[in-house]
């Protein structure tokens, strides 16, 4: 019964998730860009609305790759959804991944052929779920309409596509490189991961290695061609990403920024990179401190499921059952290698946190959560692999006791502060916000903002109301640009030669700024009429 009433709380909680955030989601600038993206193939291709970078073709996305728009307009042609198609092909892909999870744990535990153990990787599945849900946010990216999760999803389907026992063939590693080209196209900070991924396959694929690694490249490379395709035609550049400047520069830089020509990068200035990049690490290794320090859980589950695994993995290398053949010995170790390659994998997840450190955002800890997860699945493998080996060593029942005793208390202990956090405000009925889904939902932007110029939003990037012209933006398909990070300190000229260039037509000035660091003197700019905070911006 332990492992049904663990279920059904963790329905009930996933349930009431899904009705909160349908009405509390906060859907930020990055969704609303994914479905700017996606809009536009009923029109110019990559062709947006919504301007957020500054360093190539300004009329072109380059902040995603095509899957996540491609998904989430096929979301909403199915559903009419809007937006909130991107919210369900995020809640499906983080649904997807802890199915995916059951999977690969399944085959840590030798199949499921033992009718003994499917209660084991069901209560290690839920285990995982209650991490992913606890202290690691990646329930809040699955409610925030991430990309985060499609990636994850992605990346288990590739370690589920490794063989629980015997060697990769070909044709699987091209598999393999085709599933893991759809991450790379979800997200770029996937890339050094693909790559690392290389040596899971060069590890597990026997003396076809050669041959399976030259697949797997392939299959990366043919899913990712049609960005790198795009990316030359449009941008000159074999694979354009917004934040490849950032990762390379030695002053710290932001995404947002409007970066000056000549900027100094690490190939110009490697001690001045190494420096920046050393202050962003040692604050990484702070910010993982204080996550562990204000989450009980994450101490019960870090302390408590490595030494399961230790023991019951020492109780299987030991050898077959007590009396048993060297044969017997030798396919107990054999059963461990797909929990060794899931551990590869994980440690090949650490290169995610590179991504962080060499742009300087390593403050935004949802970032981590691929990583932690990788993790925590590696460890729920070990303790599988143990117990199963452990069984077959003792011929007993005593091993999946053991274990799923201790599954069933780090279940339960994870309940509270996932419950606290998830509905801090009660558990509402399932609505969609209206003025998510429809321009007319904003009758004064519909006035103000003209369809047919470019307006800068002159607001900080944390200002709701810059969120609010976003979201019209990319509804009423009427240009608007983010206001670039670093506006205050860009020199009165490059700001007018950037109007220019830009075709910026109007801008809608945060009233409650000081005008000195938003507007300099040789900005031309005329009120509109009824237009609050509105301006026309005239020829200097």
């Amino acid at each position: 019964m332990a492992p049904i009433l663990v279920a059904v709380l963790f329905l009930v909680f996933a349930a009431g998730s899904f009705c909160y955030y349908a009405q509390h989601a906060f859907i930020n600038a990055d969704a609303w860009a994914v479905y700017d993206m996606a809009r536009s193939f009923d029109e110019r291709f990559y062709h947006g609305t919504l301007i957020r970078q500054f360093q190539f073709d300004l009329d072109y996305g380059s902040s995603y790759a095509f899957l996540g728009p491609v998904l989430v307009y096929a979301a909403d042609a199915l559903t009419g959804l809007g937006i909130y198609g991107h919210y369900i092909v995020t809640v499906l892909a983080g649904l997807g991944s802890l199915l995916l999870g059951w999977v690969i744990l399944g085959k840590a535990a030798g199949g499921m052929a033992d009718e003994r153990r499917p209660p084991a990787v069901a209560l290690s599945a839920l285990l995982l779920a209650v991490v992913a849900f606890n202290i690691w946010e990646l329930y809040r990216d699955v409610y925030r309409a991430s990309t985060i999760p499609i990636a994850l999803f992605f990346i288990l389907a590739a370690l589920a596509l490794l063989p629980r026992r015997g060697d990769l063939t070909a044709s699987r590693a091209f598999a393999v490189g085709v599933t893991m080209g759809l991450a790379a196209m979800t997200r770029f900070d996937v890339n050094l991961l693909v790559l690392a991924f290389a040596g899971v396959v060069l590890a597990t694929a026997g003396r076809r290695r050669i041959r399976a690694t030259v697949l797997y490249a392939a299959g990366v490379l043919l899913t990712v061609s049609p960005w790198i395709v795009f990316s030359l035609a449009v941008f000159g550049k074999p694979y354009a990403s917004d934040n490849a400047i950032v990762a390379v520069a030695v002053k710290q830089l932001h995404s947002l920024d409007l970066i000056l020509p000549g900027e100094p990068t690490l190939f110009s200035d490697f001690d001045g990179w190494l420096a920046r990049v050393s202050l962003t690490a040692a604050d990484f290794l702070n910010i993982l401190h204080v996550m562990l320090a204000r989450s009980p859980f994450a101490w019960v589950f870090l302390a408590g499921v490595p030494v399961l695994a230790l023991l019951l993995t020492g109780w299987g290398l030991a050898g077959g059952r007590r009396g048993g053949t060297a044969p017997e010995a030798d396919g107990a170790v054999a059963a461990l290698r797909y929990p060794a390659a899931v551990t590869l994998t994980a440690l090949a997840g650490l290169l995610l946190f590179v991504g962080p450190v060499a742009t300087g955002y390593q403050m935004n800890t949802r970032y981590y959560s691929m990583t932690f997860l990788l993790v925590a699945l590696a460890l729920l493998g070990w303790t599988l692999a143990g117990m199963a080996a452990a069984e077959q060593r003792l011929g007993s029942r005593g091993p999946r006791l053991v274990l799923e005793a201790g599954l069933v208390g780090l279940c339960l202990a994870g309940f509270p502060t996932m419950l606290r956090e998830a509905f801090q405000e009660g558990w509402p009925p399932l609505r969609f916000n209206e003025a998510n889904r429809h321009a007319e939902a904003h009758p004064d932007l519909m006035r103000c903002v003209p369809a047919d110029g470019r307006t800068l939003l002159l607001f900080r990037y944390t200002s709701q109301t810059l969120q609010d012209g976003i979201r019209f933006g990319v509804l009423a398909r009427r240009v608007v640009l983010i206001m670039p990070n670093n506006w205050p300190e860009v020199p009165a000229a490059r700001k007018l030669a950037f109007l220019r260039e830009a075709r910026v037509s109007h801008v809608w000035l945060d009233e409650a700024e000081s005008r000195v660091e938003l507007v300099d003197e040789g900005m031309v700019l005329q009120p509109v009429a009824g237009c609050t905070g509105f301006y026309s911006v005239g020829t200097p």
